[in-house]
């Protein structure tokens, strides 16, 4: 692993529902080195998007830090971008002022601004739908536009907390090809939580699995299948007794 960018030490988080406490995590320590590409599995409720907006600066842990490059967050920052389930775009904004919205915020000169935007479009294969409404858009296009937002400040960190859900398996397999193209061509640290056993190994460089929650960290498996990454090598034993592993580690950690 490359030198770490991103730190989570010792993180717990603890919150209340109703009349009870509720804790999220328990102690979760792991580093992230620069360009790499983790994906975070686990049992439904053990607190994997918790831990990512920890990770992100959206929420404060209870207990622990998290650390970019040795500075403590305290909140979110535009060294870190942050990609949701469902793509949150403003009905009434265009494809190319939904992802100018943050330029806006940020006070960037619209002349920049405009370039940026345009070469995000390109970027995401969304080229002649900059003036389309989300109305207008397929699920996996709005997840496309809301992924060129998050890359509008050009951060150094992607957070991406399960963004290809809801989509067809088809779709889902051309946004995981888009996502890894992105994370390789501007060299992107990617931090991405997902249900899915064949996703995480297909995607990531190495693979952490949190127990039933109060989530802990059970497993970290490197995956060292050859990059690029292509859907036909899930068909293969390597692949297959990867999946295996990660599998009882879920089941163990239930």
């Amino acid at each position: 692993m490359k030198a770490p960018i991103l730190q989570a030490i010792n993180l717990t988080a603890e919150y209340t529902g109703g009349e009870t406490e509720v804790r999220a995590l328990g102690e979760v320590s792991f580093a992230v080195g620069r360009e790499e590409f983790v994906c975070v599995v686990g049992p439904s409720g053990c607190g994997k998007s918790t831990l990512l907006r920890l990770l992100g600066g959206l929420l404060r842990p209870t207990t622990g830090r998290v650390l970019i490059e040795g500075w403590e967050l305290t909140g979110p920052v535009s060294r870190i971008g942050f990609v949701f389930q469902r793509s949150n775009l403003m009905p009434w904004r265009s494809v190319e002022r939904n992802i100018l919205l943050p330029l806006e915020i940020s006070g960037i000169a619209p002349e920049m601004a405009k370039k940026t935007v345009n070469g995000l479009i390109e970027l995401v294969g969304l080229a002649g739908f900059e003036r389309s409404l989300p109305r207008e858009l397929s699920g996996g296009m709005a997840q496309r536009v809301a992924l060129a937002r998050a890359l509008a400040h050009d951060p150094e960190v992607l957070l991406l907390d399960e963004p290809f859900a809801a989509l067809d398996a088809l779709t889902r397999e051309r946004m995981e090809s888009e996502v890894m193209r992105i994370a390789q061509s501007r060299k992107k640290t990617v931090v991405l939580v997902t249900h899915s056993i064949p996703e995480a190994i297909l995607l990531a460089d190495r693979v952490l699995v949190l127990t039933s929650r109060p989530g802990r960290l059970r497993m970290e498996m490197a995956v060292d299948l050859p990059r690029p990454r292509r859907t036909e090598m899930m068909y293969t034993k390597t692949f297959g007794a990867m999946a295996g592993r990660v599998r009882s580690a879920i089941e163990e950690a239930v």
